[in-house]
């Protein structure tokens, strides 16, 4: 028996709980907050050296798009 069709008869809503599914690694935020103090690394980089955590870099040029701002290549 499907989760959505044991879901709705038990409770007759089909809809999620709020905080159900996976938790976030990356917040926005933090990505926000990385790619604007240090220039030496990217964003990803930092990040995977702070958390140890490895992203995808399309993943944090998504993220910082949608906070206006714009993933650069870091300065040599």
């Amino acid at each position: 028996m499907s989760r959505i069709w044991k879901r709705f008869k038990d409770t007759g809503n089909r809809q999620r709980h709020p905080g159900q599914g996976r938790k976030r690694d990356i917040t926005d935020r933090y990505l926000a907050a990385i790619a604007k103090r240090s220039r030496q690394l990217s964003p990803a980089r930092e990040f995977a050296a702070a958390t140890e955590i490895r992203l995808f870099k399309f993943t944090v040029s998504d993220r910082m798009h949608k906070r206006v701002l714009f993933v650069r290549k870091p300065m040599v």
